[in-house]
């Protein structure tokens, strides 16, 4: 046949691809040499055991053809490392899926930011009045790409592990209920020392740069995160909000950084920040704003209330108390003639009673619309202006005592300036100043929180995460054993039963038992004796015994108990689970393999998520539709268990003995024998499962 002669053909084409391809990445060049080339190249070689090498050559091609942009190729590179893989190949594999999660976190990162920046515009066009389209496909594009993405993410999260707040999130997804566990455990488990706590990144370093024209005339320290290779190091630059803190937080860092990297905590912050009020009283005592008043009072913000569209505006009209219905068809109209002025200034045309004018005011305090102010205001006496080309401090007329504010009072100049940035800008002598203006917190604590925040999300501050010692060294005994110390904690905790009937609904009562299972069982957890139990809860010889309604109560209320507990006990699991998934599976399985999943099937199996055909289409010209997994690599050794040995052999024996009972008794223990050999067949059949599978309990037995 025509396609026997064509396979054929292949084949051979194949095999001579095989052996024209020598070991050298310069010898590839004549099959490929772009990226997704190489990557297909690679993914062929994959194919045979012999010739596994040789994809190897193809991804580190990639990755030194684009460093900035070859996650997949990283992610092949680990795959082929991790299989059958013990501790040392472990280490190896380990810095190349953490250099995939960076690159897969920054290209999420830029694809999420020109999602907003989309939105910003459309939204911008709008109010314009521009015509808008219906549907945004370069919006649907990014979110459906972002959703590959992430798949993958997850997938190298789930072997290097997550932070303890990541691993909880995945678990319980309504954020409550995530924090109130967090809450609970995570002292707990920092106290007995199960967990790491937030702490300095060991990337982070302090570096020294030139500053100026010629990069010589001063210098300057700035925190920099280095991953390894040189593409993946780079400067943090801070945002224009927080850029006044970066002296005073790169100080702190550089000088107690060997402690930071044991323990970072919020209150380190703390003092480095700079309030509204230490730079206004400054700016009072230096004699630069003069005349200050003090403006105490409530003044109405309805443009900052955001209710926006008739159906807002009907909703707040509808949550009026009854004594203000006559100021129905009026108020929005007021609000928003008297926007930003004084309540009290405000409401005086209105002529209201004493009980009305109370009612109105306490709801509008409700209702965000009227808010109590503290300003303190005043004259500026000296002119302060902004130079960008200035190396010293960019603001010019300071005096000694406020150059350790410059870059806040550079920023204020410009937030406040009509002028380009690098153009003149300045405040004038006589113009009016507020302390509500100046561009930093009104307490320490606002400011620290600001600063917390963005250290975590830059990676400069690392999540709290589930301690393991035994590190990629560890054994069946060692993960078994911290997997038994994270129960004890989450079983020691009180407050886990609160939060449980708090977040998920505990079964239905019992309405009704069964005498033949659950009365036996009752009977002996109650630790009773059985026999006198029974009799007065069923006589076999007659009737009921007299106490059957109180008895049968007994056993429901024994049951709902059960339930509960056994609700209780999921519960706690899943807390556990969660939290044993924070070290990470490259921890937690002594020897792996690794395969490849098809990214598709995490579309197609979730039928409330739409198949991105095209977005799918885009990774598979990368070779990057294939996402890793690891498994545990088992020996015969790792499926023996000498619990379910001995119940083997417990069923081999009642096989036997049931066997010798049927011989010898002529039939007469054919009933004994029978139920022997059942027994005995059941026992064995559970103890190849359990053992197999590794999940062998007591209690399940």
């Amino acid at each position: 046949r025509k396609s026997d002669t064509v396979y054929a053909n292949f084949n051979s084409f194949k095999t001579k691809c095989l052996e024209s391809a020598g070991d050298s990445a310069g010898s590839f060049a004549r099959f490929a040499s772009t990226p997704s080339e190489l990557m297909t190249l690679g993914d062929f070689f994959e194919k045979t055991k012999e010739t596994e090498h040789k994809a190897n050559h193809c991804y580190e091609e990639v990755v030194k053809k684009e460093p900035d942009d070859c996650p997949g190729a990283l992610i092949r590179q680990a795959k082929l490392i991790l299989r059958e893989a013990g501790s040392d190949k472990k280490r190896k594999a380990k810095p190349l899926l953490i250099r995939a999660r960076t690159l897969i976190e920054n290209k999420i990162g830029q694809l999420s930011i020109c999602n907003d920046l989309v939105k910003k515009t459309l939204k911008t066009h709008e109010k314009s009045g521009s015509v808008m389209i219906n549907e945004n496909r370069f919006e649907e594009q990014t979110t459906n790409l972002i959703s590959l993405l992430q798949v993958h993410l997850t997938a190298i999260d789930d072997i290097l592990g997550r932070s303890v707040v990541g691993a909880l999130a995945m678990h319980f997804p309504k954020e409550e209920e995530m924090q109130d566990i967090l809450a609970l455990i995570t002292d707990e488990l920092k106290h007995k020392g199960h967990c790491k706590p937030h702490r300095l990144s060991k990337s982070v370093s302090v570096r020294s740069i030139g500053v100026g024209k010629d990069m010589s005339d001063d210098h300057q320290t700035v925190l920099w995160m280095d991953y390894g290779t040189t593409s993946q190091q780079r400067r943090i630059h801070w945002p224009t909000e927080l850029a006044q803190y970066e002296r005073a937080v790169v100080q702190r860092i550089d000088e107690r950084k060997d402690a930071l990297r044991q323990s970072f905590t919020k209150c380190t912050l703390t003092d480095v920040v700079v309030t509204q009020n230490q730079v206004w009283e400054e700016l009072v005592k230096e004699g630069y704003v003069v005349q200050e008043k003090i403006i105490d009072q409530d003044v109405i913000r309805w443009a900052q209330s955001q209710i926006e569209g008739d159906s807002a505006v009907k909703d707040f009209l509808e949550r009026l108390p009854t004594e203000l219905d006559c100021l129905k068809t009026v108020l929005v109209d007021w609000l928003k003639r008297h926007d930003e002025e004084p309540f009290d200034d405000a409401v005086i045309p209105l002529k209201l009673d004493n009980v009305t004018l109370k009612s109105l005011e306490s709801f509008l305090k409700e209702s965000q619309i009227v808010i109590h102010i503290n300003h303190r205001q005043g004259v500026l006496s000296k002119q302060i202006s902004f130079d960008p080309n200035r190396t010293s401090s960019p603001v010019v007329g300071l005096s000694k005592q406020l150059t350790k504010f410059d870059h806040l009072i550079a920023m204020w100049i410009l937030q406040s300036s009509s002028e380009e940035l690098g153009e003149s800008a300045y405040k004038k002598v006589g113009e009016t100043v507020s302390r509500e203006e100046l561009p930093c917190p009104k307490d320490s604590e606002e400011g620290a929180e600001k600063i917390w925040k963005y250290l975590l999300s830059e990676g400069i501050i690392k999540e709290p995460k589930v301690a393991f010692a035994p590190g990629l060294n560890a054994n069946k005994e060692d993960i078994e054993s911290r997997k038994k110390e994270i129960t004890e904690v989450v079983e020691s905790l009180a407050g886990v039963k609160e939060i449980c009937w708090k977040h998920r609904t505990p079964p239905e009562p019992v309405t009704e038992h069964s005498i033949y299972y659950d009365v036996p069982s009752y009977l002996a957890d109650s630790a009773r004796n059985a026999v006198g139990n029974a009799f007065n809860y069923v006589n076999p010889f007659g009737g009921e015994k007299s106490d059957h309604a109180s008895q049968a109560a007994n056993v429901d209320e024994w049951l709902i108990e059960k339930q509960n507990k056994q609700h209780l006990e999921a519960y706690k699991r899943d807390v556990v689970s969660a939290l044993f998934s924070s070290i990470g599976q490259l921890k937690t399985i002594p020897m792996v393999n690794t395969t490849l999943n098809p990214l598709s099937d995490y579309f197609v199996s979730d039928t409330s998520r739409t198949y991105p055909a095209e977005e799918m289409q885009s990774l598979a010209g990368k070779s990057f539709t294939g996402v890793i997994k690891l498994e545990a690599h088992k020996t015969w050794w790792d499926y023996w268990d000498r619990r379910a040995f001995c119940v083997a052999m417990a069923g081999v024996a009642q096989i036997a003995l049931g066997v010798y009972l049927a011989t010898m008794s002529g039939g007469l223990s054919a009933v004994v024998s029978k139920t022997l050999i059942f027994e005995g067949v059941s026992d064995i059949g559970y103890a190849i499962q359990a053992g197999l599978t590794g999940t062998f309990s007591w209690g399940g037995y």
